[in-house]
């Protein structure tokens, strides 16, 4: 009917603000008492008791998991008396979460601050979101929208549309901090399936420690599964961030390619190419405008493909295209043609790549040469 070593375990452990603090716990308690006390945790995961932030719902878990529950803490008293006191639902709800999973006592203590009104309003959360199946985020914010709103406020819409997870979470990063409408939009344009992956990897984020959003490696190691079900492939392999970025370069938009590049890229080196791509997108530069990546991105840029590469020189811009016509590919070559070329050359040649890639251009086209004549006729014409 308890074990009062087991309930001394998870009052020591609540204490607890370090790694040195919990492991002298786990020392003085006896191990079938830690093993009363893990089965507690170990049976929440299991049943799908777990709630954003990391935590576990104390309702799912008397009703899967109250054996080792009372094997730990022994019965249950009786129900508190509730909403006596003057705490709304949101405030019961934190105060719930601040609560070690069986914790009784701190589970009634929350009850008896909790108002008439926002007790009633919490039930009404726990009973609907119960009512959905584990993970079905799409659904809490469907059918359980007049609850989560009269508790916690407006609520985001629930999927309505086509978009991936990883769209959502672009859109939402284009939105301006709070507001709420652009947030909006960019939930209701998710599919079902995106909406549920991106707040089953914001769950995980919130459970993992992690310094969210900044520290991507720790994310996609804490998160791999979640990670992949939003964004794609997972870093798992060897190539640092400039292999990695000659291999996205090369896919030109192609979602399978770049999922591959992905999967063979290191995590530090997925990582720190992230870190780039974020700093240019962030200053707002233009594609191929290398001045605002040089104000703006220079360290990130660096930090993946090394020191950048300057024109120098003298050469013209038709000296530079016939120098790089020479390198088949190779990148030093490619790099003392920059090196050889003058600032002004190498702008104009960089205009005309850029026209031929906006119009798709493929070899000798024609049409693109006259869709691109006055780039052509400007580097033809520098001297």
């Amino acid at each position: 009917m308890g074990d009062p070593a087991c309930a001394a375990l998870a009052d020591c452990l609540s204490s607890c603000n370090t790694g040195p603090c919990a492991q002298m716990c786990r020392e003085v308690a006896p191990p079938e008492s830690s093993a009363r006390y893990d089965a507690i945790f170990a049976c929440g995961r299991e049943q799908g008791c777990g709630e954003p932030g990391g935590g576990f719902s104390d309702d799912c878990m008397e009703a899967r998991c109250g054996e080792v529950l009372m094997a730990c803490y022994g019965p249950p008293p009786d129900p508190p008396p509730a909403g006596m006191g003057v705490l709304t639902c949101q405030e019961l709800g934190t105060c719930l979460g601040g609560c070690v999973p069986g914790d009784i006592a701190c589970r009634d203590d929350c009850y008896r601050s909790a108002s008439p009104e926002g007790n009633g309003q919490y039930t009404d959360v726990v009973g609907c979101i119960d009512m959905c199946p584990d993970g079905d985020y799409a659904c809490r914010f469907t059918d359980c929208r007049e609850a989560l709103t009269s508790c916690y406020g407006p609520q985001p819409p629930g999927p309505m549309g086509a978009g991936s997870c990883g769209e959502m979470n672009g859109c939402l990063a284009a939105c301006e901090p709070g507001d709420g409408a652009c947030q909006s939009a960019c939930y209701a344009s998710s599919s079902t399936g995106a909406f549920n992956a991106f707040f089953a990897l914001g769950a995980c984020i919130d459970g993992s420690g992690c310094p969210a959003p900044a520290d991507t490696a720790c994310i996609q190691t804490a998160c791999g599964d979640e990670w992949g079900a939003c964004f794609g492939s997972v870093p798992m392999g060897m190539a640092n961030c400039a292999e990695f970025n000659e291999c996205v370069s090369a896919c030109e938009g192609d979602a399978d390619c770049f999922d591959q590049c992905v999967a063979e890229a290191s995590v530090q080196g997925y990582s720190t190419w992230i870190a780039a791509i974020d700093c240019i997108n962030e200053a707002g530069c233009a594609n191929g405008d290398q001045a605002c990546v040089d104000a703006n991105c220079a360290a990130e840029v660096e930090a993946c493909v090394g020191p950048q590469v300057r024109p120098a020189g003298n050469a013209t811009c038709l000296q530079f295209n016939q120098c790089l016509a020479t390198c088949e590919g190779a990148r030093a070559c490619q790099d003392n043609c920059i090196t050889m070329a003058s600032p002004e050359g190498y702008r104009r040649l960089v205009a005309v790549f850029d026209c031929f890639r906006a119009n798709d251009c493929q070899g000798d086209d024609p049409n693109c040469q006259r869709l691109c004549a006055n780039q052509i006729m400007a580097c033809e014409t520098h001297r």
